[in-house]
C-alpha cells in the first residue's frame, strides 16, 4: 500500500509490482489491477496539470495548502475523510489492448499483426453497438454470436474463424486470471476450412533455379531466398535472421522464432552456393515486398 502525503490518496499496489522509475504499476498477467491503478494516477496527474495551468493564467501565487484544497475540490472529496481507492472495473477491450502491448516484443511480427487485427475488428464492433465499455462479466453469448454475424458480412470464412479464435483465447486468458466471464466459450465454434495445398514439381523448381534473372536484381534476390526456403523448409521469420553465425560447414543451426525449438538442417551444395554469392549476408526484404516480387518468379 502507498499513501500520497500530498493528496492523502491511498493506492494498494504490491511493492513487487511497482515501478519506482516510471512511478506506475507494472501490468502483468498476475497483476491486471495495475491497469486501473495507472488510470487513477494518470487522472490525478491530469487534474494537477490543469490546476497549475488555471492558477498560472489567473496569476495566482501557488502554495501547497492552496493547491491541495483545489485538488481535493476537483476530486469532489473536500468534505470527506480520505479512504482507500479500489481499482475500477476495466473494460475487456482495454485489458486486451494492454495485453497486446505487453506481448509485442516477445511475439513474432506476423503473430502480433494478426492478433492486433482481431482486436481492431472486435473494437469496431463494440463501438458500433456501444459495448466498448463492457467488462468481461457483462458480455453474453448472444453478443459474441452477433459479432460472428458482423464478421461474416465483412470477411471470408477462414478469416472469421481466426478472429473468433483470438477472441476465445483472450476470454480464456481473462478467466484464467480470475476474471468473471459469463460467455459459454465452448458453444462458440471457430472451424477453419483447409486451403488448397499447392506444390512445385521438381521440374518447376529446376526452372526457377536456372531462370536467367541477372537483368532484374530484385527478382534475382527473391528467387535465391525462395530456393533456400524450398531446400531448407525455413519460415520467412527465420530466413530473415539467418546469418554466418548459424552456418557451419555442413549444417544450419538456428532456434526457430515461432516456437523457440532448435533446428538443424543439412546444407546442400545449391544452398551453399547462394550463401557464398552473398558472402553469407542474405538480402533483406519486407514480407509484403517478398510476397509481391515472388509472384514474378513463380
Amino acid at each position: 500500500m502507498m499513501v500520497d502525503s500530498f493528496t492523502a490518496l491511498v493506492i494498494r499496489c504490491p511493492l513487487s509490482s511497482w515501478n519506482a522509475t516510471e512511478e506506475r504499476a507494472s501490468v502483468t498477467r498476475k497483476f491486471l489491477d495495475g491497469v486501473s491503478i495507472n488510470a487513477t494516477l494518470e487522472g490525478l496527474e491530469l487534474q494537477a496539470k490543469q490546476l497549475f495551468r488555471k492558477f498560472d493564467i489567473e496569476g495566482v501565487l501557488i502554495t501547497n495548502d492552496l493547491f491541495k484544497k483545489a485538488l481535493e475540490r476537483s476530486r469532489g472529496n473536500s468534505t470527506k475523510e480520505p479512504t482507500p481507492t479500489e481499482p475500477t472495473r476495466r473494460s475487456a477491450l482495454s485489458i486486451w489492448e494492454e495485453r497486446l502491448i505487453s506481448r509485442k516484443k516477445t511475439q513474432a511480427h506476423g503473430t502480433y499483426k494478426t492478433e492486433n487485427g482481431s482486436y481492431n475488428s472486435f473494437k469496431k464492433f463494440l463501438e458500433k453497438y456501444n459495448l466498448d465499455k463492457y467488462s468481461s462479466d457483462q458480455f453474453l453469448t448472444s453478443d459474441i454470436e452477433k459479432y460472428f454475424e458482423y464478421l461474416s458480412e465483412l470477411n471470408r470464412a477462414n478469416t472469421v474463424s481466426k478472429k473468433i479464435k483470438h477472441l476465445k483465447a483472450f476470454f480464456k486468458f481473462l478467466r484464467k486470471n480470475k476474471a468473471v466471464v459469463s460467455i459459454d466459450l465452448d458453444s462458440i465454434k471457430a472451424v477453419e476450412r483447409p486451403g488448397n495445398k499447392l506444390h512445385l514439381t521438381q521440374d518447376e523448381l529446376n526452372g526457377i533455379i536456372h531462370a536467367d534473372l541477372h537483368d532484374d536484381y530484385k527478382l534475382d534476390k527473391v528467387r535465391d531466398l525462395f530456393v533456400i526456403q524450398c531446400c531448407t523448409g525455413l519460415r520467412v521469420s527465420d530466413l530473415k535472421r539467418l546469418g554466418r553465425q548459424h552456418i557451419t560447414a555442413e549444417v544450419i543451426l538456428i532456434r526457430a522464432f515461432k516456437n523457440q525449438s532448435d533446428i538443424e538442417i543439412p546444407i546442400t551444395p545449391l544452398v551453399k552456393s547462394i550463401f557464398e554469392k552473398y558472402d553469407y549476408a542474405l538480402p533483406y526484404l519486407s514480407d509484403a515486398k517478398y510476397n509481391l516480387y515472388l509472384k514474378g518468379v513463380i
